[in-house]
């Protein structure tokens, strides 16, 4: 924030006419003093000058515009306000106050009040291109995120030479699901010259990701990760992206080290825990379950993944525990339907297994579709199709989730074990090779993706 200067005694209200000379000589030298200690980013004490001196000359529109500043810059935005609308009362220059106050109401989510002072602005000069873009970061405030887009185009439109205007325009694209254009403005962003970049790139690995261009997102969140390695989102996101492309390992090695330095974040907990199941290392996987359920005891992922990882280690009271909480967060939930209907089948209770997949089905059929993007929801759904004995359903599960995810190799065996299920109980011999070939399909898919999972389909097709 640059404050405007000391100005002459001349510049000073007329009506402190009144006052001393010498009192008015104090209040400039204290200004002084203050502008010294503002540009030392010493704001308290600034502050404080700025205050001595409105004490002497209370009509003094400068002291307060200062005074604002350095309360916005302190981020105490409601003395800002209250600085800057005494400014404008006295006579500052209203396209100054008008610069910055939208920008503390912003701070505070005073939305009407922020974009007050934009359309104030763009009334007085309505080819600035600096309000556009605060109007376009108000209006995304307020989720609307079309208008939001509009006005950054219009900043564009008016040859804007602030490369964030892409960056702001890539979230609002985000906002409204556009992949295509969110990727196009993150990556312009990053050829103007964003002071974003950080934020650009992980904009640009989002959209990469969601339009499941998996090796192309692993580079922009490993550049972002580069820019600035304490961005949370950074390492979920690309761990997540890893364990898409089939790279576990790595996807732990990203999990553990944004832990180390996120060590109270519940989610990457969540995930770290989810990825040891994955790796067949339970003690590791119940170890960090269980932390982020203690991190935080309201979300119930923990609790799925614990209950998950108990039926793996066969601490099958633990599991039914772990489940019920998490279905107590979360009714309905199909994935933890699914996990505690493998709980009652260990405990050789068929008909509580089958109710709880069936309740797993209804929960995956309205997930799935609603995280058209996250292939393990139509894994799981494949799954609970199968156990359901609904074949059909599950194949086109399981090829939606390998749609998504063309290396996801648990589902592409699990739909190789279908399809040889279906051949063997095909109504005629065509019908039966037909089957049978998809499952060789999926066995010669998985070689070049996991080699023991291949053997393992080849195997159980060869029988």
């Amino acid at each position: 924030m640059v404050i405007a200067m000391c100005v002459s005694l001349a510049a000073l209200p007329s009506e402190a006419d009144a006052q001393s000379r010498r009192d008015r000589r104090r209040a400039e030298q204290l200004v002084a003093q203050g502008d010294t200690q503002y540009r030392q980013r010493n704001y308290q004490a600034a502050i404080v000058n700025y205050a001595r001196a409105l004490a002497i000359v209370p009509q003094y529109p400068l002291a307060h515009f200062n005074k604002g500043s350095a309360h916005f810059n302190l981020q105490q935005y409601d003395e800002s306000i209250s600085e800057f609308t005494m400014a404008l009362d006295q006579g500052y220059d209203s396209m100054a106050i008008y610069g910055i106050r939208w920008r503390a109401n912003f701070a505070l989510k005073n939305w009407d009040a922020a974009m007050n002072d934009v359309r104030a602005a763009l009334g007085k000069d309505a080819g600035n291109d600096y309000f556009y873009i605060a109007q376009g970061q108000i209006l995304h405030g307020q989720k609307d995120y079309r208008g939001a887009i509009s006005s950054y185009q219009r900043a564009i439109d008016l040859g804007t030479k602030n490369g964030n205007v892409y960056y702001l325009k890539a979230m609002s694209h985000n906002g409204v699901g556009e992949w295509t254009d969110q990727e196009a403005m993150a990556s312009k962003a990053l050829s103007s010259a964003t002071s974003a970049a950080d934020l650009a790139w992980l904009l640009l690995g989002d959209a990469q990701q969601r339009l499941r261009k998996y090796d192309d997102a692993i580079r922009s969140y490993e550049n972002a990760k580069s820019v600035n390695p304490d961005l949370r989102e950074i390492y979920v996101n690309l761990a997540e992206t890893l364990r898409v492309q089939n790279r576990l390992r790595e996807a732990v090695l990203i999990a553990q080290e944004g832990i180390e330095k996120f060590p109270e974040d519940p989610t990457l907990h969540i995930n770290l825990g989810w990825y040891y199941s994955l790796s067949n290392r339970n003690p590791l996987a119940i170890e960090y379950s269980r932390r982020a359920t203690e991190l935080d005891p309201n979300q119930y992922l923990g609790f799925t993944n614990l209950c998950r990882a108990y039926n793996d280690t066969g601490e099958l009271q633990l599991a039914l525990q772990n489940c019920n909480r998490a279905l107590q967060l979360r009714p309905g939930d199909g994935e933890t339907h699914f996990y505690l209907g493998r709980t009652y089948g260990l405990l050789d209770q068929p008909q509580r297994s089958q109710a709880e997949y069936k309740k797993a089905v209804e929960g995956l059929e309205t997930f799935a579709p609603q995280n058209p993007n996250y292939a393990d929801g139509y894994y799981l759904l494949g799954n609970a199709y199968s156990v359901t004995g609904q074949y059909a359903k599950a194949i086109d599960a399981y090829n939606t989730a390998i749609e998504i995810a063309p290396l996801f190799a648990r589902a592409r065996f699990n739909l190789g074990l279908v399809y040889l299920r279906e051949s063997a109980t095909a109504g005629s011999d065509a019908q039966s090779n037909a089957m049978l070939e998809k499952a060789r399909e999926q066995a010669n898919s998985l070689a070049n993706i996991d080699a023991q999972l291949a053997k393992n389909l080849r195997e159980a097709i060869n029988q």
